[in-house]
């Protein structure tokens, strides 16, 4: 049975919903986040990031808490809920603050802060987020501390995560129907920015935390996209692209059966067989121009007795449409707002689980390729050895930090009870002298 906090988050994706319970347990030295149980049910009434049936997402939803409540043997009460996609905008804010004293102090700090939550309101859209994301002082070099710099102007770069007030309000509806609570202050959470950072401090440690990484989150049907420099977010955003897409592409394409094209990237592993190459032929390659004329013969699993024969080198251009002139436009304007750091591609999401994704993106980026998996945590079972749960944990994960930052933060004194206690003792010390 749990002894801690128990904690959870909920990915909503457009293929699937994954849920993840831990116990959080800050009474030891060290406080530690353990995963009890996840689990993984097919999403419905959600697409593009959408509620678009409140009954049926929340039977969706209601589904995958009770697995996750099942193998986790723990009841959720409240939950995060990891979201993103097309419709969700991220823009860079900039608020400032004049130094009076030519020293910053908490209170500029704090007005820099305040000056952005100004700026982001607006009727029609609601921010879910504000990200934190570095300080300047008069316009020299960022940074995370600006407390006790000379200066006399401070300015706070933050970026701001909005959505319409409705999308947030139909997931709100959502959550009420089941029953559970969103948790506070900030229930519903941008999910790529908490992945793309708790993946980069938890699985690369500190070995790659001065190179910049691009992550992808390959979903069902859009690819979310972040950028870390030396450790920190650059940058967010999301293009209509996934694995439906690539489905369709070898659906229209072949002219087969849609299950079989699933069939053939998720089982059968083509896109495994038209990368299976050595390392040296990799190097020696261009881009996507890697062609092999050998015939894949599958077994139809749609129509008994039929077998699928496809040149490997159609499918590779089929892939190369699909995939790589779509992906590439993106990649390369990363590249650019990185300044040509990237060093390492980090992939998450269902698409990431295809055998050989990591292949083609190193033979098209030309860049090491990293399938995101959590290695600390002993306790899981082996479908955690994926990267589709890497979301809802990066959510819990950096949550449970911010408890423990609050409580290592020292509480300021409170005045009122400190003049109050003074005057006790000097009234005290009136009645005992008179």
């Amino acid at each position: 049975m749990a002894k801690g906090r128990i904690v959870a988050a909920i990915d909503l994706g457009s293929k699937y919903i994954r849920c993840v319970v831990a116990e959080y347990s800050d009474s030891s030295a060290k406080p530690e986040l353990t995963t009890l149980g996840v689990s993984r049910v097919q999403s419905k009434g959600i697409s593009n990031g959408e509620i678009t049936d409140i009954q049926e997402a929340s039977a969706s939803i209601k589904q995958a808490i009770k697995e996750a409540e099942q193998e986790a043997g723990a009841e959720v009460r409240k939950a995060y809920i990891a979201v993103d996609g097309i419709n969700i905008k991220k823009s860079i804010h900039i608020g400032s603050a004049t130094i009076q004293d030519n020293t910053i102090t908490e209170n500029d700090k704090r007005k820099a802060n305040d000056a952005v939550s100004i700026l982001a309101n607006a009727k029609e859209v609601r921010t879910i987020q504000t990200i934190p994301l570095y300080y300047t002082v008069d316009g020299s070099e960022e940074t995370l501390s600006p407390v006790g710099l000379s200066g006399s102007r401070l300015e706070f770069y933050a970026m701001v995560v909005q959505a319409s007030t409705a999308k947030i309000e139909n997931i709100s509806k959502t959550i009420e129907e089941i029953g559970i609570e969103l948790e506070e202050p900030n229930g519903i959470l941008l999910s790529t920015w908490y992945a793309a950072n708790c993946i980069q401090k938890e699985i690369l440690k500190d070995d790659l935390h001065d190179i910049g990484v691009l992550y992808l989150d390959l979903g069902h049907s859009i690819t979310n996209i972040a950028i870390t420099v030396n450790g920190k977010i650059k940058y967010c955003t999301a293009i209509k692209l996934g694995f439906q897409d690539l489905k369709k592409e070898i659906v229209n394409r072949f002219g087969i059966h849609p299950n079989d094209a699933e069939n053939l990237l998720v089982n059968e592993g083509l896109l495994e067989s038209v990368f299976d190459i050595n390392e040296e032929e990799l190097e020696q390659e261009d881009a996507i121009g890697y062609s092999n004329d050998k015939t894949i013969n599958a077994k139809s699993i749609a129509s008994n007795d039929t077998f699928i024969q496809i040149k490997k080198s159609d499918f590779t251009l089929a892939i190369a449409d699909k995939i790589y002139r779509q992906l590439s436009k993106s990649v390369q304007a990363s590249f650019a707002i990185a300044n040509g750091q990237i060093g390492l591609i980090m992939i998450t999401g269902g698409m990431s689980m295809i055998p050989g994704i990591d292949k083609f993106l190193r033979k098209a980026f030309k860049k090491e390729i990293k399938i995101c998996r959590e290695r600390d945590s002993k306790k899981l079972p082996e479908r955690w050895e994926t990267s589709e749960y890497a979301i809802a944990y990066s959510v819990l994960k950096a949550e449970t930090e911010k408890i423990e930052k609050k409580k290592e933060t020292p509480a300021k004194p409170d005045t009122k009870t400190k003049f109050k206690s003074l005057y006790e003792k000097i009234m005290n010390f009136l009645e005992e002298m008179f």
